[in-house]
């Protein structure tokens, strides 16, 4: 059965229509697929410091909050943020938490240890 010029029309539309409407769906769930994408600088796990100020900065795109342990960060609207701790003696965790709008999370933790620098004092 051979189709005539209407039904080649209609299925052309038809077919183009389902592309604009599976494209739009795609665009639309992207942040559900593909999720936050966190980059994180100036720690490192497992790391030794000698100094007790962090700072802790980085990007997390697609993201509504950023924590660094508990406490809330600003975020700009490019996903770049900054934060400075300062460390106890020793060993710590810090843990890095970043939500999107879906209530999606990524939680990184780093261990680190701070070793105070002896004080010499000299007369």
């Amino acid at each position: 059965m051979r189709m005539n010029m209407k039904q080649k029309i209609s299925w052309g539309a038809g077919a183009l229509f389902g592309i604009i409407i599976l494209s739009y769906a795609v665009w639309q769930f992207h942040d559900i697929i593909f999720g936050i994408h966190l980059k994180v600088h100036g720690i490192t796990d497992g790391a030794v410091y000698d100094g007790n100020r962090l700072t802790i900065s980085g990007t997390a795109t697609k993201a509504r909050e950023v924590t660094i342990d508990g406490r809330g960060v600003g975020i700009s609207k490019d996903g770049t943020f900054a934060d400075e701790l300062l460390l106890p003696s020793g060993y710590s965790i810090i843990t890095i938490k970043v939500t999107d709008r879906f209530k999606k999370e990524e939680v990184r933790s780093y261990r680190v240890f701070y070793k105070p620098q002896p004080v010499s004092f000299t007369s």
